[in-house]
Parts: structure tokens; C-alpha cells; sequence
């Protein structure tokens, strides 16, 4: 369907009140640019989970001059993906392929009226369908007070006709796909990658597979990294281990106000002593705020 965003910009999908929450997350709260996180002209930035492709939206209308890959598994989304950033050009190349550990293929979750769901490994996340329960029902406490504005409107409408259990069942209607995967060091090395500015993570629960196809050598390639963080193997706190091992700087938000989940987003930047200097251009987005890391 056609959905128009509150910038004017009209794209395409299957759930306006996704794709509104989305562009509330990463337009106006410019939530993968906290903790120091920044973007300069002339970035390379990988987009992985691209999903309906608004992160790769925003980079490209922010910034003149970057060079932009997005990765969406799922061909349903990829088709959505790849009609909504055509007009970039070069600019973009977008991959109908999942990243992971390995080559090769895995069976998709595809939720035609939740994309943001579709993952290659529900059996990790049940328990996203109760918080997504206590979303709803929060959702539901708010629109009998009058809170009929926003991204969530058209999910209040739903809920007052159908209920909580109705909108449950609606979301978590489901098919199955076979994609394609391969590792991020192939596509560094298909690419001749010799840098990536911001490495963007978002894949539902398979976050650890991406980073264990990075080889040890190519680290040294990825400057900043923002991760969605499920509550999977060792979670935040072990993932932030990890790269500071790999010797990056990191915070880790888990406020989630609005979703209410046991989802965190960690930033990383790798320390200036190993990060080297940079000729680009020093216009550069990002904020300045957010939260501390904890």
C-alpha cells in the first residue's frame, strides 16, 4: 500500500502504523544517532535489516555524498525496499540477502502486518508477542484518555474495534520464506570494502550471527556499529563485552519507553587511538544527547 509519512514523502508497505513508528524512531528521535554516534560525508554505511528501507532514507536525504548497502532478507520487504529507494541511484545498493555466520539458506518468519517481526529465529523470541500483549493493552489504556494522535492511531482505531486478542491474532498471521544468506566479510570483500562508517544492525534476534561473520582481520574496518539487542545468549551486557574487546567504546540504552521490551540498542565507536584520522568532510548528523551509558 501507499503510505504517506509525515514528511510528505510517500512510500510503500504493508502497515502504515509501523511505517509511521518507524519514521517517529528514526527521523524525528534519530535513534541509531546517540552516544557520539555520527555521520560525515562521504560514509559508507551498511544497513542491515533494512526492513522498508527508511534508515537508508534518512542517511541519503541527510547527506549529499554517502554510499549506501541495505541488506533485507525477506523478498516481500525487499520489493518494498527497493521501490522505496530506487530514486537514490547509485548511491544505494540494496541485497535481497540476509547477513549471519554463514553461507548459504534458512526459513523466515514473514509477518505480512508486522514486518518489523519477520525473523529467521522465533523460537528466541517468544516472548515478544506478551510484551507486545502489554504494548497494546498500554496502547489501549491511553486511547480511552484521549490519545488518538501519532504514529499509533490507526493501531488505537483497531484495538477499540477488535480488541486486544483481535489485533494479537491479526499481527501474528504468518508465511514462511526461504532466503539467502552470507556473511559480512564476503560482501567486504566482494565490495573491496575498505571502511564502513556506521554498521547498522536491526535483525530480530540474529544480531550475534551478523557479528560472528565479521572476520577478526576486518574489524579493524568498522568504525561505529549501532545494534538491536535482543535478550538472547549472553544479551547486552555480553555483546558490549565482546566489542570492547574488539576495541570499541561502548553504551548501551535500554530505556525502550515506547515498545516496553526486553529490547536494548547498544552504540560502539571504536577508540580514537585505534580509529586513525579522516579527510572527509567535517559536516557531520548526529545528537548530541541520549542516554549514558550504563
Amino acid at each position: 500500500m501507499r503510505i504517506r509519512l509525515p514528511n510528505g514523502r510517500v512510500i510503500h508497505g504493508p502497515s502504515r502504523g509501523e511505517a509511521r513508528l518507524l519514521f517517529d524512531e528514526i527521523f524525528r528521535e534519530q535513534v541509531y544517532l546517540r552516544n557520539g554516534v555520527e555521520l560525515h560525508e562521504g560514509d559508507v554505511v551498511l544497513d542491515v535489516g533494512a526492513n522498508l528501507g527508511l534508515f537508508s532514507l534518512f542517511v541519503a536525504e541527510t547527506l549529499h555524498d554517502v554510499t549506501i548497502h541495505a541488506f533485507e532478507p525477506v523478498p516481500d520487504i525487499f520489493a518494498c525496499l527497493r521501490r522505496n529507494t530506487s530514486h537514490l541511484g547509485s548511491r544505494i545498493v540494496a541485497r535481497n540477502v540476509g547477513l549471519s555466520d554463514r553461507e548459504g539458506t534458512a526459513a523466515f518468519t514473514y509477518y505480512p502486518h508486522l514486518p518489523c517481526f519477520s525473523t529467521s529465529c522465533p523460537d528466541r523470541l517468544e516472548k515478544r508477542w506478551a510484551d507486545l500483549r502489554d504494548i497494546l493493552i498500554h496502547l489501549g489504556d491511553r486511547s480511552a484518555d484521549g490519545g488518538g494522535r501519532g504514529p499509533f492511531r490507526g493501531i488505537r482505531e483497531r484495538l477499540r474495534s477488535w480488541g486486544v486478542g483481535g489485533l494479537l491474532y491479526y499481527a501474528s498471521r504468518k508465511k514462511e520464506r526461504v532466503c539467502t544468506l552470507t556473511r559480512l566479510s564476503q560482501i567486504i570483500a566482494e565490495r573491496r570494502l575498505d571502511r564502513i562508517d556506521l554498521l547498522k544492525i536491526d535483525v530480530e534476534g540474529s544480531e550475534w550471527d551478523v557479528l560472528r561473520g565479521i572476520d577478526e582481520a576486518d574489524w579493524g574496518k568498522v568504525k561505529q556499529l549501532v545494534v538491536e539487542v535482543h535478550d538472547v545468549e549472553s544479551g547486552p551486557d555480553g555483546m558490549a563485552a565482546w566489542l570492547e574487546d574488539r576495541g570499541y567504546e561502548v553504551a548501551i540504552d535500554r530505556t525502550n519507553e515506547d515498545r516496553r521490551s526486553p529490547v536494548s540498542l547498544i552504540y560502539a565507536r571504536r577508540r580514537p587511538e585505534e580509529a586513525g584520522s579522516t579527510n572527509r568532510s567535517s559536516r557531520t548528523i548526529g545528537r548530541a544527547g541520549g542516554p549514558v551509558a550504563v
